[in-house]
């Protein structure tokens, strides 16, 4: 399943929803409080001239509260198999923009060149993210590449990077930007090492 669909854009109202708790039901009070507090800090940002460079965690809480609402998970011991199923991985979403409208068109001198860009990003661009650790630097194990057609000033990609076993001081994500700046962005995110995000239950 491409990763694009495990990822959901959460909102207040729906956070509402999921907090009614009968007993029987999963209990996310404790993770809705966490995210509230805490979700401007799994943002990341960075700027070279006009193009902005912003990368978000997505804990993985955040597909199974999609699988909650969905009802594809119900149960405590469905809750408890998805959390061991889904252990392995860190998953993120990196968007890059610019002021005007179609950031592909912004950077091409011609059709030629805005389908070569466009194919860069289906194709190749995750060969150019690298995680780095103290211990190790890994390539993402899962990359998707969400096309918007022309009508946003920005571009996402989804990452997934397998999730280290061991303690890592120090994080950076590196992207080597081939489409637009040319140049290397790094990003610190150090701070995601003492998230201690609440389980859902």
């Amino acid at each position: 399943m491409r990763l694009i669909n495990y990822l959901i854009l959460l909102t207040v109202p729906c956070l509402s929803f999921l907090s009614r708790d009968d007993g029987q039901e999963p209990s996310i009070g404790a993770f809705k409080e966490w995210y509230l507090q805490h979700k401007d800090s799994l943002v990341f940002k960075t700027d070279f001239e006009e193009l902005n460079y912003q990368l978000r965690y997505n804990p993985r809480e955040l597909r199974l509260m999609n699988a909650i609402v969905k009802k594809e998970v119900v149960g405590k011991k469905e809750i408890a198999s998805w959390y061991k199923d889904n252990s392995g991985m860190e998953e993120f979403s990196f968007k890059i923009s610019c002021p005007k409208n179609d950031i592909l068109a912004q950077y091409s001198e011609d059709k030629e060149e805005y389908n070569k860009k466009l194919f860069y990003f289906i194709e190749s661009a995750s060969f150019d993210f690298l995680l780095v650790r103290k211990l190790d630097t890994i390539a993402p194990r899962h990359y998707q590449f969400e096309n918007h057609y022309s009508t946003v000033p920005f571009i996402t990609l989804y990452l997934a990077f397998d999730k280290s076993t061991k303690n890592n001081p120090v994080r950076e994500l590196i992207f080597s930007d081939q489409a637009f700046s040319g140049s290397i962005i790094p990003l610190d995110i150090t701070r995601l090492n003492n998230l201690n995000i609440p389980k859902i239950k």
